[in-house]
Order: structure tokens, then sequence, then C-alpha cells
């Protein structure tokens, strides 16, 4: 648990806003952090979250938090887009127990709607 206080910081993004300093932090996954240094508009997340995934190009799997979204309801989560493949041709874990014909969602895009309460 301490470990999670000592995430290191590794770069930053200059937004037109302000600067979006960029933390690391390896749990059971990899963590990235946008600790940005104002409230940002949404060309400059955008920005940051390019910037940020660019620089673990080779990760298998991470998390990415956008910080606190205080004063804000998530009022709905849908997807669109949503790709799929065979079970036998994803690179599932040895001993999955899903169906070589099964298909499976490999990529998605995801909304998040935000309400102010």
């Amino acid at each position: 648990m301490l470990d999670i206080l000592i995430a290191a910081a590794f770069g930053a993004f200059q937004a037109p806003e302000c600067v979006v300093a960029f933390e690391r932090h390896e749990e059971a996954r990899l963590v990235l952090r946008l600790r940005p240094a104002c409230t940002l508009g949404h060309g400059s997340t955008q920005g940051a979250v390019r910037t940020l995934l660019a620089q673990e190009g080779d990760a298998r799997e991470l998390s990415v938090s956008f910080g606190r979204i205080e004063r804000w309801l998530v009022a709905g989560v849908s997807v669109e887009k949503v790709l799929v493949k065979s079970a036998a041709e994803l690179s599932l874990p040895a001993g999955a127990p899903v169906p070589p014909h099964s298909k499976l969602p490999f990529d998605a895009i995801v909304w998040v709607t935000l309400r102010r309460p």
C-alpha cells in the first residue's frame, strides 16, 4: 500500500490550459495517471491520453486514471463499433473456459456520460 504513495512521475504534456504531469505505478497491473494542474478541455484530455499511451506502447495491459470527477455523476456508459473475433483467434490465457468458436469482443469505442448533480 505504501508503494501507491510513491508513484513515479515520468513525463508531462503541455496542454494549452496548463501542464499535465504523468505518473506510472505498477500494482497487479500497470496504472497510469494524468495529473493536470487545471481543468482540461476535451481536446487537451485526448492529447494527454494519446501522449501517455504512446509512452507505454509495448504494455499488454494497463489502467488509466483520469483523476477525480467530483461534482459529476456517471449518468451512463455505452459502447459502439464493437469488434468481435472467434476465441481461437484471440490470445486468451491457457485453459480459458471458452469454446474456440465463441465470438468475443476485442475492441470498441466506449462512451461515459457525466451529468452535474
